[in-house]
This record gives structure tokens, C-alpha cells and sequence, in this order.
């Protein structure tokens, strides 16, 4: 494709380009060898705030499609579902060349369902353009959005759109319009406020500052205070600075700013177009013809607007200007990306070692054990400040977010974000799963060769033979050695980049299976290719039913992602569902202080239990893996959970805390609390796995556990091994867990769903009557400013939103626009072992799906005597 004529003479010094893609048409791939001219953006909203038209604003600029396209082609939505159904679906980058900078761009979606899109474009990305409509101002998706960005330490900035909305539909006057985006901006800056990162710095959006702009993406127009000061400073006899500050006065802002413009789309709805391009010439801007034939009042105000506030070099100046290159970037990122490198410089691991004695210290140099993890410390350490550097030349280290399929859905290309060194076509690289440790000899990486690397260019993959550090490109030769996400590294000694956290749960359920048994053989290989297509996406197999279970963060996701299946990864095969059922979990409600008994099969061994509630917070940071099992540093890890929690350190030592269940991320703890008990420690590996069964499938109805620390306080063990082993302490400790649960008041905990509904007042009675007939709790209401439309915000049980969506459009003639995020579990108050409460009709219908024993357990079933 064309570049600017700007860019023309730099691109041959900055950009190395080996295309092999036969394609002419298809847009060249220039990969830029200095990170300081490389930016890397994620573009985000709520959905249908413009992101796909403000890309292809953006595209036109580079010349990689036309103007005539721009905001109607949709460029980056390149699958056939999001054509149809007008949604972005899929993250999708491309590149473009401005003012010698390259910017990788990532398009993200907007509707909450496919917000693990957005999580992994954030990801290997430095900057984040928040798109918000200047109607409905700040939503639920745009709160999610903001929270991901700066969970990940990525800037933002803000692009206030559909600015023609409140000129053409509400008629609003420059005055009106001045104090509409004002409000906008404090709604954001009051949202951003709430968070305070010390590396991000002040995070202020603020006109004069540069880091918004205003406009309309479908009609090509768009601009800062900064470009309208460009264009008025000369004439004003003021200094750049002056003149910013002067035109964002509201008198001022409105007289020079917004009456133009207001005026331009007045006279372009009277169909005086000529009068329209008068106006602009007073001006000196130059622009095409007005008169051509079969123009309509769409194109000639794109075309006026277009060309004296061109929508794609605002943004992408504002990209350059305020948004941080990798380089920049990667100095505060770093020890949050690569936080096993950090820890070894941490203060208080450093005090920690400290209090250890010289002769364990002159033991651990001795041991060839300890030597080689020096070694690996020392290792990463350095690759730690290569990532600071975003070093080409440091050890490699990428982050695939995300696996994309090729054109014909059969191998899926490694996508993400090379963090230091370099990668190229037929290198040898180890792969890593998030749960690596270099140091546990249990924990494997695999070596792999690179047989291609590309950059993604909207949809077109271009071969390329070398990326550099502070890049996105995608590789080919890794789809059997990852399944989800992955780091690439140049060694088997590094850690992993700390793995993605989700802002949405997969709570809805949908079993699905080939029509007929003959296309069971390529039904699997599809799976396979499902679960890769999606981060977030579960894919499994219910051992007792034999169903394949699908479970994404709602019904559009799970409804998109079985198309894809029957459409893309397994064409021609029949495939049958049933309907979506949702995830519960199973938890308690009181402290169980006596124990609870359970006897081995043998009658040899005995195992004495208690059980306590785990505070939610705490178990969220279990889930979040900032509470790890096998910590590098277990003492720092004990304090930080007994000055927040309470709990005793002893409890969270490596001897006490036996780990996690069902698996390392799961919110529940098993605790050795027991005192001179001969053969316990012995016995960790029998019990253990007792307990994850225990766990994975609740007393109540077979639901996970969630929320539950378990304590062994007394034990008698058999002296011989052949008579403790894991066939009879494990179904003894299940036996324990279980009892323990169902003394202590066992309760259910359901999912919850935040719904935000945007509807016109005069339809808000129909909402309220919809949400109260599905057990929600309205959380508020807030009229947008302006208009007569109000978002209402409620906590919807994920059960009762099956079919929410058409009640409120069929209740409301259309008018509410509801979208639902996953927002907690709460644990539902009701006994459900009372025969007729909510919870017990609930627990005997999964009870029945599961095909379990048609009647509640009752307290009494667990109960053994000495």
C-alpha cells in the first residue's frame, strides 16, 4: 500500500521489510527496528461507540483503504459473524505509518461477552483510546475497560464520538454542546480518580493537556484543542500554548469551535452544499468538489469536515503525543509483567534472608541444587532489565495472548508482544506455561521451532523475517505446543510473564455433541481448535454424561463460539445443544470448631476435620494467583495474609498450607493443623488428592467448592505404608471435607451478572417491572445529561438472564439496550437442605441433570462415630 508522502523517505532507513505475500493489494508489513518510534494502542469502548470506523479512520490515513470506504468498510471485522451480525467479535490489529512513527493498532470489542478480547489486546499493548458516545457518556463496558488498562499499567486517552449526534438528532446548541463534553470528561476523570497507580502517574484527561479529541469517526472528522489551535494561532497573534488555553474558554470554544461546525452540518441538512464549502473557504481549507453527481449529504459532509478536521491524523498525533513507546513503557511495566525477575530485589525477601544463619547459608552454596538456583536468579535478574530496555539485542521474551486461525481454520498463528530480544523465522524457542518455575524440576517447557513469523495486518498475515523487542507480531509453528496463551522465551532458565486476569467469568453452560457417533473423530478436532480460538472460553469433556461442555461469560459468547464450531473448525458435522444452564458453587456459611470424623476403609485410619468461611477477598486473590501455593517466599506471603486477614502465619508456612483445591487457583485451602502426629507428613501426598475430588464436586449437589479453609487438627494414621495409602486416605479425607461442609451449614453460591440498561424515561416502569421479576437488586440510576436517556444499573442472578435481553426489547418496543458483565458470586441465603426453599429446587434440578440420587443429602449421611 501507498504510504504518505511523509513517512516515504523514512520508511527505507526505519523499517526493514522482506514481504513474501504474492498478494499486490494487500497492504506492505513494516516492522520497525527503533521501539522509540513504535506505539502500540488498543482501541476500547462500550459497544457501538465507533471503534471498528475509527480504525479505518485511521487506515485511510496510512492509505491502506479508501476514503470512500473509511467508516463504512469495517476493515478489521473480518469474520463472517461479525459482517452479519455487526459486532466486533474478535480483537484484530493492524499497522500503520505516521509521522515516521509505526502504530501497531488493536481493535477491540465492545460488548461485554468478549471482554477476554479486550484483556488480551491490553496485554501486549502500551496505550488504550477510550471511545465513549457523547450521549451516553460513561457505561459499565467503559468502567471495564478503564479498570483492565490500568490493572495492566496502560495509559489511556479518550476520544469523546458521535459527536454529530447531539448537532443533528438534539439539535443542542454550541453553549449545550461545550457543557455535554465537559461533563463527559469529569464523568471519565472521575472514574480514573479512584485508582492511583504510582507508575502511571496522573492520569488526567484534560483538553488542554492534549489527551482527548472530539468529533464523529463515520463522518471522517475529529480533533483536539490542539489542531484547532494550530489553525488559529498565527491569525490570533498568540504562542501555541496561549491559544490552547484560550480556545478551550467556553466563549471562545464555542464561537470558533463549535459554531463552524454546527453550521457546516445546518447547511449541509438544507442541501446548500455550496454555502457549506463557502464557509470552509473563508477559511482556507482546500477540499474536493461539492457539485459532483449522486453526492448525498452523508459523503459532502465527510467530505467538508473531513478535510479541515481529518479524523485520523488527530487521533494518531494524540497516539504519538501522549501515549508512551515501548521503551517508555516497559520501565514501569516491567516488574508487573516479569515479576519473578523483581522479586529477587525486593526489600523485604532481602530482610527475610537476612534472618537466616550463615551456616544455611554456607549449606545452601554448598548444594548443587541451590547453585543452579543462584544461577536462575541471576538469570532473570538480567532479564528483568532487558525488558526494562526493551533490549533487541537482550534473551527473548514474548507473551502470546491470543492463538488466531489462518484463512482456511486449520493452524492457529501465535499472537503477542515481544517484550526484549528478537525473534525470526526457523529460531528455536521454549515455550512456557503460565504455572512454570524453572527451578521445579515437575515443570516442563517444551522447545519448539519457529517455521514463520508475520505481522497481522487487519486479517492478512505478512511474512516478515525478523521482529524486534516492542513489537506485535504473530508466529506460525506453536499451535500443538499452546493451547490458550504462552511465553516464548530463549531459555528454559526464564520465568513466564504473569498470566492475563479476566474481567468477566465463564458462568453459562452449554452441552453440545456430534448428531451422529461417525463425526465424533472430527467433532474432537474442532474442540481442540475452539478452545485455542478463544483466552477466555472453556471447552470440556463431563466424564459422567460424555457431553462436551461449552462455557463462556454469556449467551452471545457461547452462541458465537458453537457457530464457529459447526461453521469453521468442523464443517459439514450436525451438532445438537441443549439448553444453557449456569455455573454454581458450593460453600459455607458457619465455623465448624468440632470435628468433624471420617474413617479409611479399613477402619485404620482416622482423620479429624474442621471448617471456617474464607473471606472473599481472599479467596478472589487466590483466584488471581496473588496467593500462590509454593511461593517464592513463603514468610512474605504469611504475613501479608495475617495483617490482612487475621490468619495465622503458621497455618501458611510450607510445612502447615498442604495447598490449594481442586486446582492451585481454586479458593480453598487445606491446612495441616495437627501436633505430633506421627506418618502426617508422609501422608500430604494421599490426602491431597482427597481433597481435590472433595472440592471439585461439593456435598450439596456436586458444584464445586468455593470459599473454604480446612483444617486437619488430629489424625491416627496406620504405622504401616501399605494400610495409609491413597486408596484409603484419600476417600477418607473426601469423606472428611464433605462431612466437615455439611455441619457447618453448607449454602449455594450463584453468579452474578451487573446489568446496565440504557432506555429513554418514558420506558424506565417496564424495565423496573422486568428486573424485579428476576430476583435483581437495583444498584442506580443515572439520567445522562442532556437527554431523556437513563442508564439503570442492577446485580442480575445469571440464572434469570437466559432470555432478559428479548424481554426488555419486546417490554420497551425496542428502546432498552441492556448488556451484562459478570460481576460476583454471592452466596444465596436460603438452607437449601429445606425442602421447598429457592436453593432446594435449585440444587434438585442440577441434582437431576447430573443424574444423582433423587433426594437432598441429609447432615446425618456424614456423620461418623468413634
Amino acid at each position: 500500500a501507498k504510504n504518505n508522502s511523509q513517512s516515504s523517505s523514512f520508511s527505507s532507513s526505519f523499517f526493514q521489510h522482506t514481504i513474501m505475500d504474492k498478494d499486490k493489494e494487500a497492504p506492505r508489513a513494516y516492522i520497525p527496528t527503533m521501539s522509540d518510534r513504535i506505539r502500540n494502542i488498543t482501541i476500547a469502548a462500550q459497544v457501538d461507540a465507533g471503534k471498528t470506523t475509527l480504525t479505518d479512520s485511521l487506515m485511510k490515513n496510512a492509505g491502506l483503504i479508501s476514503a470512500k470506504k473509511s467508516g463504512d468498510q469495517r476493515s478489521t471485522d473480518t469474520m463472517k459473524q461479525e459482517q452479519e451480525r455487526g459486532i466486533t467479535i474478535k480483537s484484530m490489529g493492524v499497522s500503520v505509518v505516521h509521522k515516521e512513527h509505526v502504530v501497531n493498532v488493536i481493535d477491540s470489542p465492545g460488548h461485554v461477552d468478549f471482554s477476554s478480547e479486550v484483556t488480551a489486546a491490553v496485554r501486549v499493548t502500551d496505550g488504550v483510546v477510550i471511545l465513549i458516545d457523547v450521549i451516553d457518556g460513561v457505561m459499565v463496558q467503559t468502567e471495564n475497560v478503564i479498570r483492565q488498562a490500568i490493572g495492566d499499567k496502560v495509559r489511556p486517552v479518550l476520544v469523546i464520538n458521535k459527536c454529530d449526534r447531539v448537532i443533528r438528532e438534539l439539535q443542542k446548541s454550541p453553549e449545550e454542546i461545550y457543557d455535554l463534553l465537559c461533563e463527559d470528561i469529569a464523568q471519565v476523570n472521575g472514574f480514573l480518580h479512584q485508582f492511583e497507580d504510582k507508575y502511571l502517574g496522573d492520569l488526567t484527561i484534560d483538553a488542554v493537556k492534549g489527551n482527548v479529541a472530539f468529533g464523529s469517526a463515520y463522518h471522517g472528522w475529529m480533533f483536539r484543542v490542539h489542531d484547532i489551535a494550530e489553525f488559529y494561532a498565527e491569525k490570533l497573534g498568540k504562542t501555541l500554548e496561549e491559544t490552547i488555553k484560550f480556545l478551550w474558554k467556553k466563549k471562545n470554544f464555542c464561537k470558533m469551535v463549535l459554531a463552524p461546525i454546527k453550521r457546516i452540518y445546518d447547511l449541509v441538512e438544507e442541501g446548500n452544499f455550496l454555502g457549506a464549502s463557502d464557509l470552509l473557504k473563508k477559511i482556507s481549507v482546500e477540499h474536493g468538489d461539492v457539485n459532483r453527481e449522486g453526492l448525498k449529504a452523508k459523503d459532502v459532509t465527510r467530505m467538508l469536515l473531513g478535510a479541515w478536521l481529518p479524523a485520523g491524523p488527530s487521533v494518531l498525533n494524540m497516539i504519538v503525543d501522549m501515549l508512551p513507546s515501548p521503551t517508555k513503557a516497559q520501565q514501569y511495566r516491567a516488574e508487573y509483567l516479569y515479576p519473578r525477575g523483581a522479586l529477587n530485589m525486593d526489600e523485604d525477601v532481602s530482610s527475610e534472608n537476612e534472618e537466616n544463619d550463615n551456616e544455611g547459608v554456607e549449606d545452601a552454596v554448598e548444594n548443587k541444587v541451590a547453585d543452579k538456583e543462584l544461577e536462575i536468579d541471576r538469570d532473570n535478574e538480567e532479564v528483568l532489565e532487558a525488558i526494562k530496555r526493551c533490549d533487541p539485542d537482550g534473551p527473548l521474551v514474548m507473551y502470546v495472548s491470543k492463538m488466531i486461525p489462518d484463512a482456511t481454520c486449520t493452524r492457529f498463528y501465535a499472537f503477542g508482544r515481544i517484550f526484549s530480544g528478537s525473534l525470526s523465522s526457523g529460531q528455536k524457542v521454549a515455550v512456557l506455561d503460565a504455572d512454570y518455575d524453572p527451578k521445579d524440576p515437575s515443570k516442563r517447557a517444551r522447545m519448539v521451532s519457529v517455521q514463520q513469523v508475520v505481522t497481522v495486518m487487519a486479517g492478512k498475515m505478512q511474512p516478515v523475517e525478523k521482529v524486534m523487542a516492542g513489537n506485535t507480531c504473530g508466529i506460525m509453528g506453536l499451535d500443538k505446543a499452546i493451547l490458550k496463551t504462552a511465553t516464548i522465551t530463549s531459555s528454559k532458565n526464564h520465568y513466564p510473564v504473569r498470566d492475563m486476569k479476566f474481567v468477566v467469568a465463564p458462568v453459562v453452560r452449554v452441552a453440545i455433541a456430534p448428531k451422529n457417533d461417525s463425526d465424533l473423530a472430527k467433532f474432537k478436532q474442532g474442540v481442540r481448535k475452539l478452545k485455542m480460538w478463544d483466552p477466555l472460553l472453556e471447552v470440556e469433556i463431563d466424564e459422567k454424561s460424555g457431553q462436551t461442555i461449552v462455557a463462556g461469560a454469556g449467551e452471545l459468547q457461547v452462541e458465537v463460539s458453537i457457530n464457529q464450531l459447526q461453521e469453521e473448525f468442523c464443517k459439514g458435522v450436525a451438532i445438537v445443544q441443549k439448553e444453557p444452564v449456569v455455573n454454581y458453587c458450593e460453600t459455607i456459611v458457619d465455623e465448624l470448631t468440632t470435628p468433624a470424623l471420617a474413617k479409611s476403609s479399613n477402619k485404620h485410619n482416622r482423620l479429624f476435620m474442621t471448617a471456617a468461611p474464607l473471606p472473599n477477598k481472599f479467596v478472589c486473590e487466590i483466584e488471581d494467583k496473588q496467593v500462590v501455593p509454593n511461593p517464592r517466599d513463603p514468610k512474605l506471603q504469611a504475613r501479608h495474609i495475617h495483617k490482612e486477614y487475621g490468619l495465622s502465619r503458621d497455618y501458611f508456612g510450607t510445612k502447615r498450607l498442604w495447598g490449594f483445591g481442586p486446582t492451585d487457583t481454586s479458593g480453598n485451602v487445606m491446612i495441616d493443623a495437627t501436633s505430633s502426629v506421627a506418618y502426617m507428613n508422609e501422608s500430604r501426598g494421599n490426602v491431597m488428592p482427597g481433597f481435590n475430588v472433595a472440592t471439585s464436586e461439593g456435598p450439596l449437589c456436586g458444584e464445586p467448592v468455593r470459599g473454604v479453609m480446612f483444617h486437619i487438627v488430629d489424625a491416627k494414621l496406620h504405622s504401616d505404608s501399605v494400610h495409609r495409602g491413597a486408596d484409603q486416605l484419600s476417600p477418607a479425607t473426601r469423606k472428611a471435607v464433605h462431612s466437615s461442609m455439611m455441619q457447618a451449614g453448607v449454602r449455594l453460591v450463584e453468579p452474578m451478572f451487573l446489568a446496565s440498561i440504557t432506555v429513554p424515561q418514558e420506558h424506565i416502569g417496564p424495565v423496573y417491572s422486568v428486573l424485579g421479576s428476576r430476583r435483581a437488586e437495583i444498584v442506580g440510576e443515572t439520567i445522562a445529561e442532556g437527554s431523556n436517556t437513563v442508564e439503570v444499573r442492577a446485580y442480575l442472578p445469571v440464572a434469570e438472564s437466559f432470555g432478559f435481553d428479548a424481554k426488555l426489547k419486546a417490554e420497551t418496543s425496542g428502546r432498552a439496550l441492556p448488556q451484562c458483565t459478570f460481576s460476583h458470586w454471592r452466596t444465596m441465603p436460603e438452607d437449601p437442605l429445606e425442602e421447598g426453599s429457592s436453593t432446594n429446587k435449585i440444587a434438585m434440578a442440577i441434582r437431576q441433570r447430573k443424574k444423582m440420587k433423587a433426594e437432598m443429602p441429609k447432615v446425618q449421611d456424614f456423620v461418623e462415630r468413634l
